[in-house]
C-alpha cells in the first residue's frame, strides 16, 4: 500500500534540495581536481600490480569460490519467488535465505579461500589497521566524485528508456521500504542488509575477487568495466543497468587506487545510504518522486523508480 500523497513542506523541501546541491557540488569539484591531475599525468592506478599479484595470490580458489557463489545464486533463484513483498514473514525468509546464502556463501568463502592460500586478510584485500583508514577516506572520495556521474547517467538512460517505452518501475526492496504497514523489523532489517551485509559481501566478490583475477589478464581498466558489467547485471534491474555500472566502475576504481578493499565497501555503503534516505523521504512525501526533485533523486542514490 502506497503512502497518501502529502504535499511536502517547504522547509523539508529545502533542507532536501540544500543537502543534495552539496553533495553534488563537492563531488563536482572532487571530480574537477582529478581532471585537473590527470592532465598532468598524476592521477594513476597506483595501485594495479598489487591488484595483479592479489589475482596472482588468489590461485586456482578465486575462479572456484566465484563458480560456488554462482551455482548458489541460481539455486536461490529458482528456489524463491521474485515478488519479496508478498506478506511480511515472506519477506523476513527471502531477506534471511539471501543473505545466509549469497552474503554468508562469500565471506564464508572468503575464508576458507584465505586458509588454503595460508595468507591474510591485509595481504590479500588490504585490510589492516592503516589500510582500512585510509580505504575509508578513499571511498568517501569516490562516492562524492561518481555521484555527478551517477546522476547524469541515470537520467540521460531513464530517458532512453522513456523513448523506448521501457517502464521498469522500482526494485522490490525499494517497492517494500516506500511502501507502509511493515513492522519497524523488516526496515531495520532492510537497512542492516544495505548499510553492513550487501557493501562488504558484494566488494569481497567483485572487487576482492573477480577484479584481480581478471586484472591477471587485461589491463585494469578493462577488468574494472568488466567486474562493473556483472555487477550491474546481476541486479536484475533495467533502470539501474547504466546507473550500477558506473558506480560499480567507481568501487573498482576506488580499489585499484587504494589498494584496500575498505574503499569499495565504504562507497558501496554511502551510495545504499543514499539510496534508503531517497526511498524514505519518497515514503514520507509521494510527490517528491514526480516532482521537479526527481532530476535530483538519482543524485542519492536512487537509480532505479
Amino acid at each position: 500500500m502506497e503512502s497518501a500523497a502529502l504535499p511536502v513542506p517547504e522547509p523539508a523541501l529545502t533542507a532536501i534540495y540544500t543537502a543534495v546541491f552539496c553533495i553534488v557540488a563537492t563531488g563536482v569539484a572532487i571530480d574537477a581536481i582529478l581532471l585537473v591531475r590527470a592532465g598532468r599525468g598524476r592521477c594513476k592506478l597506483r595501485r594495479a600490480g598489487l591488484i595483479r599479484r592479489r589475482g596472482s595470490l588468489l590461485g586456482q580458489d578465486g575462479p572456484l569460490l566465484l563458480s560456488m557463489l554462482a551455482a548458489v545464486y541460481v539455486l536461490l533463484l529458482s528456489v524463491l519467488s521474485r515478488n519479496i513483498a508478498i506478506d511480511e514473514g515472506q519477506l523476513f525468509r527471502t531477506l534471511a535465505m539471501q543473505t545466509l546464502g549469497i552474503h554468508g556463501t562469500a565471506v564464508g568463502g572468503a575464508v576458507v579461500l584465505l586458509r588454503l592460500r595460508a595468507t591474510s586478510w591485509k595481504k590479500a584485500f588490504g585490510i589492516g589497521r592503516r589500510q582500512t583508514a585510509a580505504g575509508i577516506m578513499h571511498g568517501i572520495v569516490a562516492y562524492l566524485a561518481a555521484v555527478p556521474a551517477v546522476a547524469a547517467g541515470t537520467v540521460l538512460w531513464n530517458m532512453l528508456l522513456d523513448r523506448a517505452g521501457v517502464s521498469p518501475g522500482r526494485q522490490e526492496v525499494a517497492q517494500v521500504f516506500v511502501e507502509t504497514g511493515h513492522s519497524a523489523g523488516v526496515y531495520i532489517l532492510i537497512a542492516a542488509l544495505a548499510l553492513v551485509a550487501a557493501p562488504f559481501a558484494e566488494e569481497l566478490v567483485f572487487r576482492g575477487v573477480a577484479l584481480p583475477l581478471l586484472a591477471r589478464m587485461t589491463t585494469p581498466l578493462l577488468a574494472i568495466a568488466a567486474a562493473s558489467v556483472v555487477f550491474a547485471a546481476l541486479h536484475f534491474h533495467m533502470a539501474s543497468l547504466v546507473p550500477l555500472f558506473i558506480i560499480g566502475s567507481a568501487l573498482g576504481t576506488a580499489y585499484v587506487c587504494s589498494g584496500s578493499l575498505a574503499a569499495p565497501v565504504t562507497a558501496h555503503a554511502l551510495f545504499n545510504a543514499g539510496s534508503l534516505a531517497a526511498y524514505y523521504a519518497v515514503r514520507l512525501f509521494p510527490a517528491l518522486e514526480s516532482g521537479a526533485l526527481s532530476v535530483l533523486m538519482p543524485a542519492m542514490g536512487m537509480p532505479g523508480r
